[in-house]
């Protein structure tokens, strides 16, 4: 086979490979491809030009050329020497400009790359730049971070507590008033959108309190956080609320937070033994002085660090890593599991809401992961997802702006609200 006919049957093979029923089918992992059209039009171009070189391969391949049988062993080898060296000082200049020109942050990623900001921002900021990301952040050596107690903005108010509240709650209850305890990370803590912040009465937590009657509802969300550090603050502040009902607000990207070490400031990371139990790793948390006195370590060799990174990036959106089998998910899913176990053993009903990057038609493999996870466990769950699209089309991007609109953490609200009600997840006002 000459190579013209070489390279023409590989074009073929990569334009029926490139077919987007097909990439839907077997590769991509939420079945939904836009544009479709333009990726046909490449698959057929690049179609058409492998079938011309098949047909000139062919033509060409009876005209036998007698050269010297020695010559030409020669030449291969200059060649293949030559294709060598190229390839070396490819590798090597590629290098040098990824280390002058570019630095380590483009070919870090996870903990490293977010470690690398961190220590870069503390830098900039001549030492400003403290635990976590933004001034209401205060240190904690179990968790990394949690609100700064006593804080207040004209959106944004926290207790003595570091809650996000304009009052304090005591542990002890008040007889007939039923109390929810809402665990999560920005979403439910009320993140700024890009366009305005959102106050403490906007939150979906809030909005518990104010629409149920008799009903405390205390926001201990954290910004940034994993579902780790969220069992752990359950652990050792939430669950000292007695309260009825426990609702963890699982953001999707969480997942991945739960096997980092570093996420905006360095945090508590769980392993799991042989048991299958999980074992809390790299506590205490060192404080932000004694965190940049460590060293950091950045990767050896550029561009593979930086080859490695897209390659994850690549298996990540495919079929061909399947969260099922991915650390994170076993991980992730034993928090779940104490997160749930602990809650009811304290006397609380346990929710997980799943919470969408924004409103898609189709299930990401995390949501379904979580979905056949709280069906085989008899958890309660809520999908987020499923109630937005209850919306009307042209609602769905008013609830989503970086993070939840006042409208989304009202059509929260909603859906949660209609969720207790339904499985009768409260005890009746009074008792």
């Amino acid at each position: 086979m000459s190579i013209r006919m070489a390279m023409g049957v590989a074009l073929v093979v990569l334009a029926a490979l490139l077919n987007p029923w097909f990439l839907e089918t077997f590769v991509v992992l939420d079945g939904s491809i836009s544009g479709k059209g333009r990726i046909v039009a490449v698959e057929c171009a690049m179609a058409l030009l492998g079938i011309v070189l098949i047909v000139l391969g062919r033509k060409s391949g009876g005209a036998a050329v007698v050269a010297d049988p020695l010559r030409a062993k020669r030449n291969r080898m200059f060649a293949l020497v030559a294709l060598g060296i190229a390839l070396l000082m490819s590798l090597v200049f590629a290098e040098i400009a990824l280390r002058l020109f570019v630095g380590p942050g483009i070919v870090l990623e996870g903990e490293k790359w977010s470690e690398y900001k961190w220590r870069a921002r503390h830098q900039a900021n001549a030492g400003q730049s403290r635990e976590g990301q933004y001034d209401y952040d205060a240190y904690h050596p179990l968790l990394g971070w949690v609100p700064e107690p006593n804080y207040e903005t004209d959106a944004i108010e926290t207790n003595s507590l570091g809650i996000r509240a304009r009052r304090d709650y005591p542990f002890e209850r008040t007889p007939g008033v039923r109390r929810i305890v809402l665990i999560g990370d920005s979403y439910t803590w009320g993140e700024t959108t890009w366009a305005r912040e959102i106050t403490n009465e906007e939150t979906f937590a809030s909005l518990h309190e104010t629409r149920l009657p008799s009903t405390e509802a205390i926001n201990m969300g954290v910004h940034g956080t994993g579902t780790d550090q969220q069992l752990l603050y359950l652990r050792e502040l939430g669950l000292r609320f007695s309260p009825d009902l426990v609702i963890l607000g699982f953001f999707e990207a969480d997942i991945t937070r739960n096997i980092a070490n570093f996420f905006g400031y360095s945090k508590p990371v769980f392993e799991l033994d042989t048991a299958g139990e999980l074992v809390l790793t790299n506590t205490p948390i060192l404080e932000a002085e004694a965190l940049l006195e460590t060293p950091f370590e950045p990767p050896s060799f550029y561009l593979g660090s930086l080859v490695r990174k897209g390659w994850n990036v690549v298996l990540d959106r495919t079929k061909f890593r399947p969260i099922e089998g991915r650390r994170e998910w076993h991980i992730t899913r034993a928090i779940f599991e104490a997160a749930k176990r602990e809650s009811e053993a304290a006397g609380a009903k346990f929710v997980v809401v799943d919470i969408p990057f924004h409103v898609r038609v189709l299930a990401t493999p995390v949501e379904q992961a979580v979905a056949a996870w709280a069906k085989e466990t008899g958890t309660h769950f809520v999908s987020l997802r499923e109630h937005f699209l209850t919306m009307p089309p042209e609602e769905w991007e008013s609830v989503h702006d970086g993070h939840f609109t006042a409208k989304g953490h009202d059509e929260t609200a909603k859906a949660l609200m209609h969720y207790i009600a339904e499985h009768d997840l409260l005890p009746a006002p009074g008792v």
